[in-house]
């Protein structure tokens, strides 16, 4: 408070130094703890440091490669069925995308790149549903 009236003088510069790192390292307090809490819903807080960057990133993310088979298991159909040839033609596609496609898919349907790491992690189902247009004679 009030620093910016205060002239720093060369007799004063090893102090401001000091107090603006002090400064700049507080100034993010408020966004790590926030971080932390929302980790600490995915991880127990003891358990982070006994998990490689890989490890937590796949439990924060889901996994970086995109399951087909667990998308599949975690699908609903409205308006068609699983036999459908067009469904079966959609899983047939889907599983010759490369895994960059396949994330691409999974970004615009779902707003997200990847799946989560189990079935019981999805928070809704991906859905498929075919349109059903009447003819007007």
């Amino acid at each position: 408070p009030g620093g910016k009236s205060i002239l720093v003088t060369f007799e004063k510069r090893v102090e401001y130094a000091e107090l603006v790192e002090k400064e700049r390292l507080r100034e993010s307090v408020k966004q790590a703890e926030a971080i932390r809490k929302g980790l600490n819903l995915v991880i127990p807080e003891g358990l982070i440091n006994l998990l490689t960057w890989r490890e937590l990133e796949s439990l924060v993310c889901g996994k970086p490669i995109l399951d087909i088979e667990l998308l599949r298991q975690n699908t609903v159909y409205r308006f068609c069925s699983e036999n459908d040839p067009v469904i079966e033609f959609f899983w047939r596609a889907l599983k010759e995308f490369t895994p960059e496609e396949r994330s691409m898919y999974l970004r615009f349907v779902w707003g997200r790149s990847r799946l989560p790491l189990t079935s019981k992690d999805f928070p809704m189902k991906h859905q498929i549903e075919t349109l059903k247009l009447s003819l007007i004679h």
